[in-house]
């Protein structure tokens, strides 16, 4: 069964409203209301209102004013409870929800293609692997590829405790795993990768593969 909603939303990172920076708002307000986990990212380029380019030319990256992209996926019964306070502070930018897919349709419908997304902190496990190598090489041995990794910039896992990496390969590095799989490998794949993950969620939509062009092998 599938009860979960990813909420994504798009703000420019010096966004304001009458009490203060939006992106810092929603993630203090998210995290007062004990949402299970948040990552922040920031983009490097983008289209903002209007089709208003925003580029990446300053030092300082938070002056650049680029947007930031806030995912959380929550319980169907929480997004309620929460959406229309997220709603009220974006005076300019976008929030969307995408429901997760049902797991009878995953056993059902094996000719479909899932997209699968990983937020998660990238910690060691007992034998001292790091969970990003485990996933990674979970789904290289399953021939999956196209496969992307993102870096977070802020964020709060489970455990509540908010967290901003001064460093790169910091163990607390929120990181968002992209992936498309068919439904018939997501259903090999996905016991072993919500294995492989220490704390964070897996999360499930449906997809359609338009186009893959592998190119020449080197």
């Amino acid at each position: 069964m599938a009860n979960r909603t990813l909420l994504r939303v798009l703000v420019p990172e010096m966004s304001h409203n009458q009490t203060g920076n939006v992106a810092t708002l929603i993630q203090r307000y998210l995290w007062q209301k004990q949402v299970a986990g948040l990552t922040v990212r920031r983009s490097l380029t983008g289209l903002a209102d209007y089709t208003a380019r925003q580029d990446n030319v300053l030092e300082d990256s938070a002056f650049n004013n680029d947007p930031l992209i806030l995912e959380a996926v929550l319980p169907n019964e929480q997004l309620v409870q929460v959406l229309p306070t997220i709603k009220s502070m974006v005076e300019r930018g976008e929030v969307t929800t995408i429901p997760e897919e049902a797991d009878d349709k995953l056993k059902n419908n094996l000719s479909d293609y899932m997209n699968v997304k990983i937020f998660m902190k990238n910690v060691k496990q007992s034998d001292g692997k790091a969970d990003l190598d485990v996933v990674l090489n979970t789904l290289q041995e399953a021939g999956i590829d196209w496969v992307s990794v993102t870096k977070g910039i802020k964020g709060f896992g489970k455990e509540h405790k908010q967290y901003s990496p001064k460093f790169s390969f910091s163990k607390n590095v929120p990181v968002v795993i992209d992936i498309f799989m068919t439904e018939q490998q997501a259903q090999t794949l996905l016991p072993k990768l919500e294995t492989a993950v220490t704390e964070g969620v897996v999360f499930k939509t449906s997809a359609s593969l338009v186009i893959k062009n592998e190119g020449e092998k080197h």
